[in-house]
């Protein structure tokens, strides 16, 4: 995972499992009923490509689902799988 662009408080918080959610993201969620052990999954393992605005989309590519399917927990994989079109933003801080 590349943690390029991304300030050190928010890979510690990554780190340690903590995510920062804004409300809009919250809401998000609950709305499309992901969990925030999938969205975990997403920021652990999955691609991060700067926005070009001082943000990072993430997303499940090609990559990030091999190394869910490798190294990751296994009662994802198939959420994962289920969930390609997942992403998230995420800010300079580590905020979804």
């Amino acid at each position: 995972m590349s943690f390029q662009g991304l300030s050190s408080a928010a890979i510690r918080g990554y780190n340690a499992g903590l995510i920062g959610m804004t409300k809009h993201a919250v809401i998000r969620l609950q709305q499309r009923g992901v969990n925030r052990d999938l969205l975990s999954c997403l920021l652990a393992y999955g691609h991060h490509e700067p926005d070009h605005k001082g943000c990072h989309v993430v997303t499940f590519d090609g990559k990030a689902m091999e190394d869910l399917a490798r190294f990751g927990p296994r009662e994802f994989k198939a959420k994962a799988t289920g969930s390609r079109n997942l992403y998230a933003v995420v800010d300079a801080d580590g905020v979804v």
